[in-house]
């Protein structure tokens, strides 16, 4: 089912709460998937309030709407939310290049994580209150993995596993990470050859971090409304 189309006038913002949206460029090429807790047509309305891209549910779903004007008047009223729609950019600069910027400026800071030893049903569950796509896995202070409502779909349900079932059996252990200090275009490299949508972001064996494709494709968006105000 279409959202939007390239073009067409944005009512609004909109924050999937379940389900999945496919976002399409002009060529009708998936660019990002998007699943619960992310927002999309931000990119537009910041810019012209036409669409720049097209959206269409990927999936039966649950789309909530926050109209046009209320987003600029929270834009303008709550500085947390401002910053949440145009981080990892600096309030005066007009021409950010993604490629350039640290993971620091990118990454969601304060990751939500479990153990090695939590179940299944209980590491769903975190991802379920918290309205996150991923849990970092530690051992005391030390990183050592990553589980995905992926690996929850393909990895326990689809393998009829119990739900009790030790996280560290199938979380991916000792994931690719990234220190801080990388850049933005290291995060494309590595996503687009490993095909994953999260990267933890880890110094010193420490978990600070985590980035997803939906920080890459909000940062893009907002920053390229920028550049054309």
């Amino acid at each position: 089912q279409t959202i939007y189309d390239i073009g067409a006038p944005l009512p609004g913002i909109y924050l999937i709460r379940e389900g999945s949206v496919a976002i399409q460029d002009g060529t009708g090429v998936q660019v990002s998937l998007l699943g619960p807790r992310n927002s999309f047509g931000e990119r537009g309305l910041l810019r012209d309030g036409r669409a720049a891209t097209a959206a269409q549910a990927s999936e039966p779903c649950t789309v909530l709407e926050l109209p046009a004007a209320e987003f600029r008047r929270l834009m303008a009223a709550s500085a947390p939310f401002e910053r949440f729609f145009t981080r990892g950019r600096s309030a005066d600069r007009r021409n950010v290049d993604l490629a350039t910027q640290t993971v620091r400026d990118l990454m969601a800071s304060t990751p939500i994580t479990c153990a090695a030893e939590d179940s299944v049903q209980q590491a769903a569950a975190q991802m379920r209150d918290a309205n996150i796509s991923s849990l970092g896995v530690v051992a005391g202070d030390d990183f050592v993995g990553i589980i995905t409502t992926r690996d929850l779909t393909s990895k326990v349900l689809a393998a009829g596993l119990p739900a009790d079932t030790a996280i560290g059996r199938v979380m991916t252990a000792d994931p690719v990470s990234l220190p801080p200090s990388a850049l933005g275009s290291d995060v494309l490299n590595l996503m687009l050859e490993r095909g994953i949508g999260h990267l933890p972001v880890v110094e010193n064996g420490h978990l600070v971090g985590m980035i997803t494709q939906t920080d890459i494709t909000r940062f893009q968006a907002t920053s390229s409304a920028q550049m054309v105000r």
